[in-house]
């Protein structure tokens, strides 16, 4: 298809010790991406060369203590434990990847010919005991493949030349009439996807709402609690010339200050946080976070907080408003 700018084999169904092993070609290690479009890197060794390299993920290499070298040997089936082990052919490490937070650390990553190796052999091994019928129906399906195609792909990621072929191509595999597939966008899946645990999102959202209340509630009877204490400095004020309306702004203008400051911390804290903690999150968790400038919703929530500090602001405010000059000066036993 003219519209397929490159494209990776995947082969499934086996494992090493629980951690899935997955038969691609050079193009996974060129092309695939994770992140903020950032290339998969090997930290030691290279990409296998022929059928008997492996590459590893870091989790692989961490949590089984392997090193470019060792021996690996792949077991049948996608479980934990199984009864069919390939120790006909093993691999040998040739690489080991650098971490990326996703699937790829905890997969060992070996040719496709590599895995119609051990099919293959054990095939050969175990032949009496297979049903003849389902030996004709393989050898049927292997003869309708063409010269160098592998009869064991599970899926293949697609890179397109533009975006705008995205919905032909999906069209076009779709309605392929020579083979049962199915082509799925990721973005739209993860959509759909998204809008089943979007409702998680909403109670965090609400969750924020009642805590920036409960912070709002705490200011307002912080500064209704001082104004007791304040009074006699109000008195004064007002004794040399400032006007009620001077008092009251001075609470509302505390009050919004106090809010702003709050607001700036709060952003700056968690702005520096994410700045610590981005590489990590990155490595371990796979989530690529942007430390871009804030989107209009934020800065509209931000606005919309530093407004309700402000509008606190008027209870106090409107009670030092009502208090005389003569109850101020009062001296109470």
């Amino acid at each position: 298809m003219p519209q397929v700018k490159w494209a990776i084999p995947i082969s499934l169904g086996d494992t090493h010790k629980g951690y899935q092993v997955l038969g691609t070609n050079e193009n996974y290690y060129k092309h695939l991406q994770f992140g903020s479009k950032q290339h998969l890197s090997l930290e030691r060794g290279h990409w296998f060369q022929d059928e008997h390299g492996a590459v590893i993920g870091a989790e692989v290499a961490k949590a089984l203590g392997y090193s470019v070298g060792s021996s690996i040997v792949v077991s049948h089936g996608s479980g934990d434990i199984s009864f069919i082990h390939h120790d006909q052919h093993p691999f040998v490490v040739s690489g080991i990847l650098a971490r990326t937070g996703t699937p790829v650390d905890r997969t060992v990553h070996v040719s496709l010919a590599g895995i119609d190796g051990i099919h293959a052999e054990i095939n050969m091994r175990e032949s009496h005991l297979h049903d003849p019928l389902a030996d004709h129906l393989s050898h049927d399906d292997h003869t309708e493949l063409g010269e160098g195609e592998s009869p064991s792909i599970s899926a293949i990621f697609l890179g397109l030349q533009s975006r705008r072929d995205v919905l032909t191509v999906q069209r076009t595999l779709n309605n392929y009439q020579g083979e049962p597939l199915s082509a799925v966008i990721p973005a739209v899946a993860l959509q759909e996807l998204w809008k089943i645990v979007g409702t998680v999102e909403k109670s965090l959202l609400a969750i924020s709402a009642f805590v920036v209340l409960v912070g709002l509630t705490g200011m307002m009877v912080a500064i209704m609690t001082s104004l007791q204490e304040r009074r006699r400095e109000m008195a004064i004020l007002r004794a040399v010339g400032a006007r009620p309306a001077h008092i009251f702004a001075m609470i509302v203008g505390e009050a919004a200050f106090v809010m702003a400051a709050g607001v700036t911390l709060g952003v700056a804290v968690f702005y520096g946080l994410l700045l610590l903690a981005q590489p990590v999150i990155n490595s371990y968790l796979g989530l690529f976070i942007t430390l871009g400038t804030p989107s209009i919703n934020e800065i509209v929530v931000i606005l919309i907080m530093c407004l309700a500090g402000v509008a606190i602001g008027f209870i106090p405010g409107y009670r030092i408003y009502r208090y005389s000059l003569a109850d101020g000066m009062t001296v109470r036993v």
